[in-house]
């Protein structure tokens, strides 16, 4: 592959290696400095870190349904690896999406391997809501950012017709 024509996916690739990476570092840290059962206040009302291992979905949906969530995320790692290689040189923005959503599923499908459940650092103070970790964000963020995009090419789209 010519990398000035495709450098957007190699930058992709990178990014998702960097931010699998940071999911596996914060869990680890998450696990030896917050005491068990105990919460730290980061930004007070706002943000706040308990560590917690989920072996199942938000709000403990789905419990000891490791073997479904393995399977399943392997099957969205895979599509959307092919989906990702697929991308044409003109889709940049929708590389680093599909990238993000990817370092997700694999940042939470290492734990799952590991460790047969996920573990869980950041609680928001200000409402009732799952702890989640970096992975969650990536999938979260990736999938509203995708959501995004296909309205505006859709807007886009019905505009030039």
């Amino acid at each position: 592959m010519n990398f000035k024509k495709y450098k957007h996916k190699y930058i992709s690739v990178l990014m998702g290696i960097i931010l699998v990476l940071t999911d596996y570092f914060t869990k680890i840290a998450a696990e030896n400095y917050i005491p068990k059962n105990k919460t730290i206040t980061i930004i007070p009302h706002l943000i706040d870190f308990r560590f917690l291992k989920n072996d199942g979905a938000a709000f403990g949906m789905l419990d000891n349904a490791r073997w479904v969530f393995m399977l399943t995320t392997v099957i969205f790692i895979i599509v959307g690896l092919i989906y990702f290689l697929r991308l044409k040189e003109n889709q940049k923005f929708t590389c680093y999406v599909v990238m993000l959503i990817i370092s997700g599923g694999i940042g939470n499908m290492i734990d799952r391997v590991f460790y047969g459940e996920v573990v869980d650092f950041i609680t928001f103070g200000f409402i009732s809501f799952p702890s989640f970790n970096i992975a969650d964000c990536c999938i979260v963020i990736g999938c509203f950012l995708w959501i995004i995009s296909i309205l505006f090419d859709a807007k886009n789209q019905k505009a030039n017709n």
